[in-house]
């Protein structure tokens, strides 16, 4: 049973990338871990390392490294596989819808707040302390969301 999901994350081209996963086996199995980007598996080599742990790294990261990334976890009783975690260098407000669960990613400076509103016209209401990623909760669920500057 997979506990923690990898987390989308937004980079810079050059920069390291890591994906993690947390996951319970049955007493006296052992996980056994295999990552992907989008359907293809991935191996360690050059720029990819962990490939078949818990925790995958991507090193000097390139452009043609944006997306997908999901693990299998297997054991002797069968396999699960993540939810997908979007890797991207759009620094602009992004949605990733995987399996019913809505999640923002941006990367933006510390001077940003992500907004909220039931309307396109307002009124917005900030989001204290919201970072990306953001996993929209379906109680809380607003219709729009922004990033704006804060103060004047």
């Amino acid at each position: 049973m997979i506990n923690q999901q990898p987390v989308s994350q937004v980079q810079k081209t050059g920069e390291m990338a890591t994906f993690s996963v947390t996951a319970v086996t049955p007493s006296g199995t052992t996980a056994h871990y295999s990552w992907f980007k989008g359907s293809q598996p991935l191996a360690d080599g050059g720029r990819v390392s962990g490939s078949s742990t818990p925790h995958l790294q991507i090193t000097d990261l390139i452009a043609a490294d944006a997306g997908l990334y999901s693990v299998n976890v297997a054991c002797g009783c069968g396999v699960a596989q993540s939810r997908p975690a979007l890797l991207t260098f759009d620094s602009k407000l992004q949605f990733l819808n995987a399996d019913g669960t809505l999640t923002l990613v941006w990367n933006a400076p510390g001077n940003i707040i992500l907004q909220q509103a039931d309307n396109v016209t307002g009124p917005w209401t900030p989001m204290p302390g919201a970072t990306s990623p953001f996993t929209i909760s379906g109680a809380s669920a607003a219709k729009f969301y922004r990033l704006s500057p804060v103060g004047p």
